[in-house]
């Protein structure tokens, strides 16, 4: 009992010092002004403690409701921490004046944009140039979602007063550039890619030339591949086309021809992809390969990918199913984005067979359907540059290690490399 009592007042002590300590706390936050109040919360923020920032700043707030530019920072506190709720709510008082403030817009078409909610994100920025139809940053936003929504036509438009103004502006010219590109519907497109084997087999090389367009519908892709490796030449057709199905939904479909014995004589592929809620994107779907003779098999495929700022990093898994056991394959990917969306740099690697990348083949080309089984590992990297207004050049360099299909155990090294040139027009 006795110790039980002494338990007792030992929390009580504790309640009573906490209390005392938080009553110190307030005592001294009551001593600053709103302004130094906003000055330590902008601190601590920017320093990683938010939680400490948002105290200076919910006191400010608490000393200054109507102090307009301060609850604009609380709230994008929050959406840095991935609470748009809490950042709407903070904002409340903002954006129920008319017109809307304009740092409470800026906030509100982030949390949209970031969300690749571009037409919510428009009406924001629409909102927020009702208040200041002059600020640079948010017309810029205006063009950015208006290029999201392939609306390519009234984004020039408004990138065209902003040249006015800023015409030697860095990320005007960018999208001002982008856009001119985008609205190019036609491009032509020639590559070169080729394989060094580490031992047994000669070097190969692959050949495209492809022909592109996109419609009301979505794109299309018609190309034409020549191959020459172990002492033989192969060709192969095929044809791509991304329709889209609905807002922040389209597919994948693919077809490619063969009579000779480099590539698959059918291929065939399908997937659906969904943009999803704060810039991630999931697909699923199947790649299906015929060599001929009853031989062929599908693999079902699908990607988790998210954008985050200037990065993407993606995901994805091929599945082919067996009675022996299902074989997996996995690829992984992140590109940095530099002044636009056509100049990039990214790294890849993965493990297991995938159709989407060149393996080694047997000396009958793909004539086993047991390739899929084979263990392999790659790892490369990739860049693209535009060039001007109507060309993009890009490069990869590449390394893999795969198992030889006609003795199981050993491994074969394949450097690789391409260079890729497209015009549009």
């Amino acid at each position: 009992m006795h110790k039980a009592n002494s338990v007792l007042a030992f929390l009580c002590l504790l309640l009573l010092v906490s209390a005392n300590v938080k009553a110190q706390q307030a005592d001294s936050l009551a001593a600053y002004d709103s302004d130094e109040l906003f000055a330590k919360g902008r601190e601590a923020s920017f320093g990683g403690n938010r939680e400490k920032g948002r105290v200076y700043l919910m006191k400010a707030l608490e000393k200054s409701p109507g102090y307009a530019e301060i609850r604009v920072f609380l709230a994008r506190t929050y959406l840095w921490d991935d609470m748009p709720d809490k950042a709407k709510e903070t904002l409340a008082p903002l954006l129920d004046q008319e017109p809307v403030d304009l740092g409470a817009a800026k906030v509100m078409f982030d949390a949209a944009y970031w969300n690749d909610d571009s037409e919510t994100a428009l009406l924001w920025a629409n909102k927020g140039l009702d208040k200041n139809p002059t600020d640079k940053d948010m017309l810029i936003n205006k063009a950015k979602a208006l290029g999201d929504l392939e609306r390519y036509d009234e984004g020039l438009e408004v990138l065209d007063i902003l040249l006015q103004r800023f015409p030697g502006d860095k990320a005007v010219l960018s999208l001002w550039e982008t856009f001119k590109t985008a609205r190019r519907a036609n491009s032509i497109t020639a590559s070169a890619s080729y394989d060094f084997y580490s031992k047994i087999f000669g070097n190969a090389s692959l050949y495209s030339l492809q022909y592109g367009r996109r419609t009301s519908i979505g794109s299309i892709f018609l190309r034409a591949n020549e191959s020459n490796r172990f002492s033989t030449n192969g060709w192969q057709i095929e044809a791509d086309a991304y329709p889209s199905i609905a807002k922040g939904v389209y597919a994948y479909l693919n077809y490619g021809f063969s009579p000779t014995s480099l590539f698959p004589n059918h291929r065939a592929g399908g997937e659906v992809y969904v943009s999803l809620p704060w810039a991630f994107e999931a697909s699923g779907g199947f790649r299906y390969l015929y060599f001929g003779k009853d031989s062929g098999f599908i693999m079902y495929t699908g990607t988790l990918g998210k954008y985050y700022r200037s990065l993407w990093f993606s995901a994805r898994v091929f599945i082919t199913p067996d009675p022996a056991g299902a074989s997996k394959s996995l690829g992984l990917q992140v590109r940095r984005y530099f002044s636009n969306a056509n100049n990039y740099v990214g790294i890849t690697g993965g493990f297991g067979f995938s159709p989407d990348f060149r393996n080694l083949q047997s000396n009958d080309g793909f004539s086993s359907s047991e390739i899929y089984k084979l263990k392999a590992w790659r790892i490369g990297m990739d860049y693209q540059q535009p060039v001007g207004n109507r060309w993009l050049l890009s490069g990869t360099l590449g390394y893999a290690s795969q198992e030889y299909l006609f003795d199981v155990g050993n491994y074969v090294g394949i450097s690789s490399c391409s260079v890729t040139a497209r015009y549009q027009f």
